[in-house]
C-alpha cells in the first residue's frame, strides 16, 4: 500500500524527507482519496506518531474535496483519534467529521495536572520551543507553559527516552562541529506530544476558574499547528540551482552594488531575479568532513539608494503572503521605494521554513493572484500564466554515513519575475 507508506515517511529523520512525504500525502488526498482512505485507516489503527497523525489528518483538513471520500471511509478511526487525548488531532478529526455529516460528542476534558518545574526552566523551555508558537495557548492559559514544561521534564527523564536519545546520538557517529543538520528527534516528538497531552486539559483548566467555554480547545489546537500549505509549495518549489546565478564562495567579503540581473536561459529565461538567497559550506578534507568555512550571500533590488548600514537589501514580508488571497487587503502606497523583495520565515508543520516573497505592490500592479497549490510558490496572471515565482535548491549533502552529515553542502532560493511584471 504506497499510500500507507508514505504516511509513515512523514515519521522520518530528516526534515526534507519528511516534507517529501507530506508532499506525497497530499498528492493522494487530492488525486486518490478511496485508496488514501485505507491507508489512513491503517496508520491510525497501528498508533502512528502524534506528530505524524496530526500532520496528515491537517492535510486532509486542508486538500480533501467533496464528497469527502477520505473522512468517509474512515469514520470510525476518525471518531477513535476524536476520543484521544491529543487536543490539535482531536480538534481535526471533528472537523473532518462534522464536514462529512457525522454528529461527534466533545470528548471528556483531562485535567490539567500541577505545574512541577520552576519560573527559569519554564522560560527556558519556552524559548527552546519558540515563543511564538506558545503565545496563543499562554494567552488562552497561563498556566500552560509551565504544565507542558513539567510534562516534558519528566518524559526526558524517563528510562525509555534515555534510551531513545543514546540510539539516535549513536546514529550522528563521531563529533563534527559547524554541523547543522535539519533532523527530528526523539526529543521532538515528545515535545509534540507533550503540547498536544498537556492543551487537552484546558476545559477542565479554565472551567475550575469559572470559564465554561468549549471553543477553547479549538482555538488552543489550531494555535499549535504549523503553516503546512507553505511546506508543500515550498517543496513543490524545488528546482536545479541556477547557473547564472554567482555562489557565495566566488564573491568576497563586504557589499557589491550591480544592474539588475536578468536570467539567460532555461525555464525562466528573460526573467529579472528579484531577490537571492543562498548558502554554501566549505569542507576540509579528512575523514569527518570538517566545515572550515559558511558563505552567506543576500541579494535582492532595491528602489533606492543604497546606504550599507549592515542591513539586507530585503524587506519584510507580509504575514499571509502566501497563504490564500489575504494580501489583497493590503493598502497599496501612493509611492514605492526601497526593497521589492522580502526575506520570510516561517514554520511548517516540523520547523522553521526560509521563503522569499515579491511586495504586494508588485501584485497588485499587475493584478496577480496567488497559483493552486499544485504550482508552488507562485503568482499568476489573470490568463493563469507565471508572473513571480519563488524556487529553491540545495546541492549534494556532506555526507550519508551518520545523521551529522544529512546537511546539503550548498543551498538557497530565490525569487524571479517576468520583465513585464
Amino acid at each position: 500500500m504506497v499510500w500507507a507508506a508514505m504516511i509513515m515517511r512523514v515519521n522520518s529523520a530528516a526534515h526534507q524527507e519528511k516534507r517529501a512525504a507530506a508532499l506525497a500525502v497530499f498528492l493522494g488526498i487530492r488525486y486518490d482519496a478511496t485508496a488514501f482512505s485505507t491507508a489512513l485507516k491503517v496508520a491510525i489503527s497501528h498508533d502512528v506518531p502524534v506528530s505524524t497523525l496530526t500532520v496528515v489528518l491537517q492535510l486532509v483538513e486542508q486538500y480533501e474535496q467533496s464528497p469527502y471520500e477520505v473522512t468517509s471511509g474512515a469514520i470510525a478511526e476518525l471518531q477513535s483519534v476524536a476520543a484521544k487525548s491529543f487536543v490539535s488531532a482531536r480538534v481535526l478529526a471533528r472537523t473532518l467529521l462534522e464536514r462529512a455529516g457525522v454528529v461527534v460528542a466533545m470528548p471528556p476534558s483531562l485535567e490539567p495536572g500541577v505545574a512541577l518545574i520552576s519560573e527559569e526552566q519554564a522560560t527556558e523551555i519556552e524559548s527552546g520551543v519558540g515563543r511564538a508558537r506558545l503565545s496563543k495557548a499562554s494567552e488562552i492559559w497561563p498556566d500552560f507553559v509551565p504544565l507542558f514544561g513539567t510534562c516534558f521534564e519528566a518524559a526526558r527523564a524517563s528510562d525509555e527516552m534515555k534510551a531513545q536519545m543514546e540510539r539516535t546520538i549513536r546514529r550522528f557517529g563521531p563529533r563534527r562541529e559547524g554541523r547543522h543538520p535539519a533532523l527530528w528527534t526523539p526529543v521532538d516528538e515528545q515535545i509534540e506530544r507533550c503540547l498536544q497531552t498537556t492543551g487537552a486539559g484546558v476545559r477542565a483548566a479554565l472551567a475550575k476558574r469559572g470559564v465554561l467555554d468549549p471553543g477553547v480547545e479549538v482555538v488552543l489546537g489550531r494555535s499549535l499547528l504549523g503553516k503546512v500549505d507553505l511546506g508543500i509549495r515550498i517543496t513543490l518549489s524545488r528546482t536545479i540551482r541556477p547557473v547564472c546565478l554567482r555562489s557565495p564562495s566566488t564573491l568576497g567579503e563586504g557589499t557589491s552594488i550591480s544592474p539588475p540581473i536578468t536570467l539567460e536561459r532555461g525555464q525562466f529565461s528573460g526573467w529579472v531575479v528579484l531577490a537571492h538567497q543562498e548558502t554554501q559550506l566549505q569542507i576540509g578534507d579528512g575523514y569527518d568532513h570538517p566545515v572550515t568555512a559558511k558563505h552567506v550571500l543576500h541579494a535582492g533590488v532595491v528602489f533606492r539608494e543604497w546606504k550599507d548600514d549592515g542591513g539586507l537589501p530585503l524587506g519584510y514580508p507580509d504575514p499571509k503572503m502566501w497563504q490564500s488571497s489575504a494580501w489583497k487587503k493590503i493598502g497599496v502606497p501612493n509611492s514605492f521605494g526601497g526593497p521589492i523583495a522580502a526575506f520570510g520565515m516561517k514554520r511548517d508543520a516540523f520547523s522553521r521554513i526560509e521563503f522569499l516573497a515579491p511586495h504586494p505592490v508588485i501584485l497588485v500592479a499587475s493584478s496577480l493572484d496567488l497559483a493552486p497549490t499544485e504550482r508552488g510558490l507562485m503568482f499568476v496572471d489573470s490568463a493563469g500564466s507565471p508572473a513571480v515565482v519563488c524556487v529553491n535548491w540545495q546541492r549534494e549533502l556532506i555526507g550519508e554515513e551518520h545523521l551529522a552529515d544529512v546537511e546539503p553542502t550548498q543551498y538557497g532560493m530565490a525569487l524571479f519575475a517576468r520583465a513585464d511584471v
